[in-house]
Parts: C-alpha cells; structure tokens; sequence
C-alpha cells in the first residue's frame, strides 16, 4: 500500500469515526436535550446546509418543537414539520 493510499484510508476513517460521534451523541440525547436542531446537526454533517425549519417565526418553531416532543414521549410517528414558506425555499426531503 502505498502512502496515498494509506492518506485515503486514514481520511475514510477520520470521517466514519466523525460520523459516529455525531450520530452517538444525537442518540444520547435524552428529555429536553433531545430538539429537532439535533436533527438539523447531522443533516449539516452530510453537506445538507440550509433548512426551512431555522427560519421559522418563533411561534412556528415551537410548535414544531412541541410537536416533536410530543412524539418521543407518546411514541407516536413523527409528521413533517409545518413550514410557512414558499416551496421555492424548502429543500426536498422525499427524494
């Protein structure tokens, strides 16, 4: 093996063991730790950057909050959060 190959591999292992730090810490994440904004961390670890729900007016962002809430604590299925904006803003996450 030589030493670019072993740069590729290193670097391959750098981003799994970054990965999942992240995707362990989010699941440690108990009670009102736990916030769709976790959620939003991991996106941005895979180069999702922008999303809808950070610029929500409060009281729409807390009701999603509420929401989400809501479901950990019944076990209930989680709905996609409510956005008030034009679909031209909104990233597709059904693809």
């Amino acid at each position: 093996m030589d030493d670019v190959e072993q740069t590729q591999i290193s670097s391959l292992q750098a981003r799994v063991k970054e990965l999942e730090d992240a995707i362990r810490y989010h699941a440690e994440q108990r009670g009102d730790d736990r916030c769709f904004l976790d959620d939003l961390a991991l996106y941005k670890l895979i180069g999702i950057e922008e999303h809808p729900g950070l610029n929500l007016p409060v009281d729409q962002f807390l009701s999603n909050c509420r929401r989400y809430w809501t479901c950990q604590q019944t076990g209930a299925e989680y709905q996609k959060a409510v956005y008030d904006i034009p679909a031209q803003q909104q990233i597709r996450t059904d693809e």
